[in-house]
């Protein structure tokens, strides 16, 4: 197996609004971050707007992966084609200067197929809950900084929290193969090859601003998306939550030496039928 493995890279996608900004429109919809609560409360007496307060607020870094692999497996095998004469007086039949018998009323003749298998796979990946997301694509149009992945745990402002991916390098090449690379039937492989055209961890800016309802002591948090400026309510804050982000070669963990150890299992060679 042949394997061209491109260069793991990381890039942190550039803020398109900023936090005091993407806070002012945060207050306007400050209401919608208690749900339920704000509608049953809202029959009896709309809320004051001194009853609430921002009581925190977050820059954090949500992760994503973005994957391209190709694989090629070039082969051969023999195999043998039937055809039947027209009528029971045939005997012999000559094809390409050879005479075949006509046995049980049959012309069996013996051929090599050339056989190409190909395929492409490119995914996007959220890097926290391990699905697959095509719509993370439309985030590349915002501009990226690409950062050295020694750099993930100090790009961030001080402050800011980064969030570890859940899904590694090695993981994602290996789910991707899986789904690519199936059980061949052949006398002999020519050439076999994985290419990983692509392998980057992006990184984008989301602001989740945490407001309290006095009155109630009840808290809501209403998200913005801090490339495209959509907002969110009800959305979740990450101060409580322990954060502890990985080497980077923990997380860049492809190793071309060890790459054979990720095709899947059933990536085997068939013999032909035996030969008569």
């Amino acid at each position: 197996m042949e394997w061209q493995v491109a260069e793991q890279k990381a890039f942190v996608l550039t803020e398109q609004l900023s936090m005091d900004l993407a806070e002012g429109r945060a207050w306007g919809m400050k209401l919608d971050a208690f749900g339920t609560l704000t509608k049953v409360t809202s029959v009896f007496q709309k809320p004051k707007e001194d009853d609430f307060q921002l009581a925190y607020k977050e820059l954090r870094f949500e992760p994503f992966w973005h994957v391209v692999v190709m694989f090629k497996s070039v082969y051969q095998r023999e195999r043998q084609y039937r055809m039947a004469p027209k009528g029971p007086e045939v005997r012999t039949v000559t094809l390409l200067g050879q005479e075949f018998p006509v046995e049980a009323g049959q012309v069996t003749l013996t051929g090599t197929e050339h056989c190409e298998d190909e395929g492409h796979s490119e995914i996007w990946v959220d890097g926290v809950t391990g699905k697959r997301s095509p719509n993370l694509a439309n985030f590349l149009r915002f501009a990226a900084k690409q950062i050295d992945p020694s750099e993930l745990r100090s790009f961030a402002p001080a402050g800011a929290i980064v969030q570890a991916p859940t899904i590694h390098a090695a993981s994602l090449v290996k789910e991707v193969l899986g789904g690519m690379v199936k059980t061949v039937e052949a006398d002999e492989i020519l050439a076999e090859g994985v290419a990983v055209q692509a392998l980057e961890l992006y990184y984008r800016p989301i602001y989740a601003f945490q407001f309290q309802w006095v009155s109630k002591d009840k808290f809501g948090v209403v998200e913005c998306d801090a490339l495209t400026g959509q907002y969110k309510a009800e959305g979740k804050v990450l101060k409580d939550t322990p954060m502890e982000l990985p080497d980077a070669g923990v997380i860049f963990d492809l190793d071309p030496a060890g790459m054979d150890a990720l095709l899947p299992g059933g990536h085997v060679t068939v013999p032909g039928p035996a030969k008569k």
